[in-house]
């Protein structure tokens, strides 16, 4: 992850805070911000036990693109079983 730069490293703990904050939200990693390219990725591992593991990921989408809706997101749902 390059969070060396201030803003990716501020990006990188807002989005973090962001997303740990949902039920069913074990870890957020994988994080890569590029601030020229106005892209981030990351990967959300969710709990297998989640009843609507889709609507929180969706919800989470919303909540970080409306957040930064300069840039496009990449955001990969994994489920730990």
């Amino acid at each position: 992850a390059n969070t060396q730069d201030g803003e990716e490293s501020k990006m990188r703990s807002d989005i973090t805070r962001m997303v740990m904050k949902h039920d069913g939200v074990l870890q957020i990693h994988g994080f890569y911000a590029d601030t020229e390219s106005k892209t981030v990725h990351f990967d959300v591992i969710l709990d297998f036990e989640l009843d609507d593991r889709q609507a929180v990921f969706e919800k989470i989408e919303r909540e970080v693109s409306k957040a930064y809706p300069d840039y496009e997101m990449n955001i990969i749902m994994d489920i730990d079983v």
